[in-house]
């Protein structure tokens, strides 16, 4: 099982709905996998496989550092970008 965490910022300038965009994100990543993935809101000091980053703007600025993340780190930081990763993502 992959673990697979989604972190959100702290959503002041937030013009999009973040979390109905990581839900659609989760299920496309799911429906791609090949392994039983496990989505989680991410949690400091915990281990991730991957992280999806809802980012709320272009500014991008939500911080990952305190998580330790071994694999891939994919952002969205508005419907559109929300969408190509939903098509995209593997």
């Amino acid at each position: 099982m992959k673990n697979i965490g989604i972190k959100f910022c702290g959503g002041c300038r937030a013009a999009y709905d973040r979390r109905g965009a990581s839900e659609r994100i989760s299920k496309a990543m799911q429906d791609r996998s090949e392994d039983d993935l496990h989505f989680e809101w991410a949690q400091e000091g915990k281990t991730y496989d991957d992280m999806i980053v809802m980012c709320g703007c272009t500014n991008r600025c939500a911080n990952v550092k305190p998580y330790d993340v071994h694999g891939e780190l994919f952002y969205a930081w508005g419907e559109d970008s929300a969408k190509d990763l939903e098509q995209n993502i593997k």
